[in-house]
C-alpha cells in the first residue's frame, strides 16, 4: 500500500480521528480532575489561613477591623470579610461594609454563623468575578457568633487548568507528528 493510495488515506484519517477522540476525552477528564484538585487545594489553603487569622483577630480587643482586614489581605493575598452574628458586614478588605447586603443567607456564612466552617463558589457582587469563599466561626472581643470569611479569585484555578490543557495538546501534537513521520 503506497502513501498516495485511497486505502492509506482512509486509514490515516481514521487513525487521526481516533487520536483526536482520545486526546479530547483525556483533555475533558483531566481538566475536570485538575479543576476539582485545584479547588480543594485552594480551599485547604484558605482554611489554614482563616484559622491563623481568626486566632490573630480574636486576641486583640481594641482592633480597627477595617484596617486589620486590609492589612491581613495584603499579607495573605486573600479578600477578608468580618461578619457579625446577624450577618451584617463589619469590615471588608475590598469594599465598603455600609454598601454591602446582609451575608447571613450565603451558604458559607450560614455554616460559619452556626459554628462550622463553610465554603462556596459564586460570583462576587462587589468585585464582579467568580470567587472561592471559605468562612470560619470567629470569637470577636470575647463574643462568639461572628464569622471570618476569606476569598480568592478562581482565575488562579483556571490558569492552572489552562496550563494542563495546553501541555496535553502540545504532547498530543508532538505524538501525532512523530506518528505521521513513522
Amino acid at each position: 500500500m503506497t502513501a498516495g493510495s485511497p486505502m492509506f488515506r482512509k486509514l490515516l484519517l481514521a487513525a487521526f480521528l481516533l487520536i483526536l477522540a482520545i486526546v479530547g476525552s483525556l483533555d475533558l477528564l483531566l481538566s475536570r480532575y485538575m479543576a476539582e484538585r485545584e479547588r480543594e487545594s485552594t480551599r485547604q489553603r484558605l482554611l489554614s489561613g482563616a484559622r491563623i487569622l481568626a486566632g490573630e483577630i480574636g486576641a486583640d480587643r481594641n482592633l480597627d477591623l477595617t484596617a486589620w482586614a486590609r492589612g491581613a489581605a495584603a499579607r495573605s493575598g486573600y479578600r477578608i470579610t468580618i461578619i457579625d452574628p446577624a450577618g451584617a458586614v463589619l469590615a471588608d478588605s475590598d469594599g465598603d461594609p455600609a454598601s454591602m447586603e446582609n451575608h447571613a443567607g450565603r451558604p458559607e456564612m450560614a455554616a460559619a454563623l452556626k459554628g462550622r466552617e463553610g465554603s462556596a463558589i459564586r460570583r462576587s457582587a462587589t468585585l464582579g468575578r467568580d470567587l472561592l469563599y471559605l468562612a470560619v466561626p470567629l470569637n470577636l472581643n470575647g463574643a462568639s457568633g461572628h464569622a471570618l470569611r476569606l476569598a480568592v479569585p478562581l482565575e488562579q484555578v483556571d490558569q492552572a487548568i489552562s496550563e494542563v490543557r495546553r501541555r496535553i495538546w502540545q504532547v498530543s501534537l508532538l505524538a501525532g507528528l512523530l506518528a505521521l513521520l513513522a
